[in-house]
């Protein structure tokens, strides 16, 4: 279940956030996340399941695994992310998007009540939400692995969602955007990285086709950045639809 959130989560911002936020407010893409934040979104794609599909490369039993060695891989990973994201914001380096609206100046001690409260919703509401939807799917037989793909991928995923079409209706599209790119490197760097250093995650019931959708969805979210420099209506529509074809084929295949 725990990759299995991770990949779905994954699948979830790529195509249903980023979808519904421009379905609702087209998505103006800045130059630097076009060039530098998607395709590192791709490129962790594409570092999960090499680390994670062993039996293809060595594994005598068939096992697919993600190692305590995969682990520090994936640190490895995050340390270079993060080391790339706070020199960007050292130097004040900016892609002069015009895209950041005014926002309304607050104290000190209220920006810290609206974040504590709203960690305590989100905490508190997913809790709720992941162990209803796990308790239903379990009473019907479904695996823990298709439970994490869906139900619990998308339940954790539902603040990220908020939070872009608010960034989106707003005018904060470089917001809206980093929400997913950030969350999507975060997920498979930083939790699975110290998931997989803790013990070692089998991969369970994740499949090459939840693989290849995930990599396929980084890869039309770069495309659709790059055409125009803005996410549309029309193509927002197309990830959604591609989110729910991918439930469809998952709900299909139990």
């Amino acid at each position: 279940m725990s990759v299995g959130n991770i990949v779905g989560s994954n699948i979830f911002n790529t195509l249903m956030i980023v979808g519904c936020s421009a379905l609702l407010y087209p998505i103006v893409v800045s130059k630097g996340t076009i060039a530098k934040d998607i395709p590192l979104s791709v490129l962790a794609s594409v570092v999960l399941p090499a680390l994670a599909m062993d039996s293809l490369i060595s594994a005598a039993d068939g096992t697919d695994i993600l190692s305590r060695g995969d682990g520090i891989a994936l640190l490895g990973f995050f340390a270079i992310f993060m080391a790339y994201s706070f020199s960007i914001a050292k130097s004040g380096a900016q892609d002069g998007t015009a895209d950041d609206a005014a926002v309304p100046a607050m104290s000190t001690v209220r920006i810290i009540l609206y974040l504590l409260l709203g960690l305590a919703g989100l905490i508190g509401g997913g809790e709720l939400f992941v162990k209803g939807a796990t308790g239903i799917a379990r009473s019907l037989g479904v695996s823990d692995a298709v439970i994490g793909l869906t139900l619990v991928a998308g339940g954790t995923s539902l603040p990220e969602l908020a939070t872009s079409i608010i960034a989106a209706r707003k005018g904060q599209s470089a917001m809206a955007i980093g929400n997913v790119v950030g969350s999507n490197l975060f997920n498979i760097f930083w939790i699975l990285g110290c998931c997989a250093v803790i013990a070692p995650l089998p991969i369970g019931g994740i499949a090459w086709t939840d693989f290849a959708v995930l990599f396929g969805a980084s890869v039309l979210f770069w495309l659709f950045s790059r055409s125009g420099r803005h996410i549309t209506r029309l193509e927002g529509l197309l990830l959604c639809c591609c989110y729910v074809g991918y439930l469809a084929w998952l709900i299909y295949n139990l």
